[in-house]
């Protein structure tokens, strides 16, 4: 069997499970409001990242997913949406803020993220990166959204706040999310215990993988949110 169909099947059966989970978390949730941070990034401001053609498109569907029935009517207030210039380093920061200081326990929180992912190899620590429209090709350090301060913002929400949070990443290299930075280093006993309880990080492939998008996919879509 081709690879690319065994990497098919592996992802539409682990989908299925997800959704069938979310179905059950979405239930469970009707104490609480349910918030969304979406970006999708295809044009990128400065030389040297390469452009996309759909990371936009696949955000703009899961925005529009959540604002169905089947998504939750979550309403747009609720709602996040950076496409493309609108999602710079200063914009993703502070609706990354906003969801940490606007959520509440048991409210659903989502940070969905569609573009280049990197990691900068300069340093021993050799940091994950997801990357903003305005990121400078080999500046990341002050310049992009670091995948251990998503992680430490999840963690916070989690943890502080009693709410459930989703990571969705379509990035390459993504995999760093769930890697070794995924809990962090500050996080013990009981508060490892309700971040494991609370947090589900989806990515689109492992820490040295690429993620793939074709106009032949839903018309111009990439290969991960096609399966959802």
């Amino acid at each position: 069997m081709p690879r690319f169909l065994v990497a098919f099947l592996v992802l539409l059966l682990f989908n299925s499970r997800f959704l069938k989970a979310q179905n059950k978390q979405t239930a469970q949730n009707t104490n609480g409001n349910t918030y969304a941070l979406i970006v999708g990034i295809s044009s990128y401001d400065l030389n040297g990242i390469p452009r996309l053609d759909f990371a936009h498109r696949d955000a703009q569907e899961f925005a529009r997913f959540l604002r169905s029935a089947n998504g939750g009517n979550v309403p747009e207030d609720n709602i996040r949406l950076l496409i493309n210039e609108q999602a710079n380093y200063a914009s993703i920061y502070n609706s990354l803020y906003w969801l940490m200081d606007t959520c509440r326990k048991n409210d659903l929180v989502y940070f969905y993220f569609s573009g280049h992912g990197d990691v900068e190899n300069k340093t021993v620590h050799k940091l994950g990166f997801l990357l903003a429209a305005n990121t400078p090709r080999f500046n990341y350090i002050n310049n992009a959204i670091r995948i251990e301060d998503v992680n430490s913002i999840a963690n916070t929400i989690s943890v502080n706040k009693g709410a459930r949070v989703v990571i969705i990443t379509d990035a390459c290299r993504s995999g760093n999310l769930a890697g070794k930075d995924n809990r962090g280093n500050l996080l013990v006993g009981e508060q490892l215990r309700l971040a494991r309880g609370n947090e589900i990080r989806i990515t689109s492939c492992g820490p040295d993988e690429l993620s793939n998008e074709d106009e032949r996919w839903a018309g111009g879509r990439g290969f991960f949110p096609i399966i959802w």
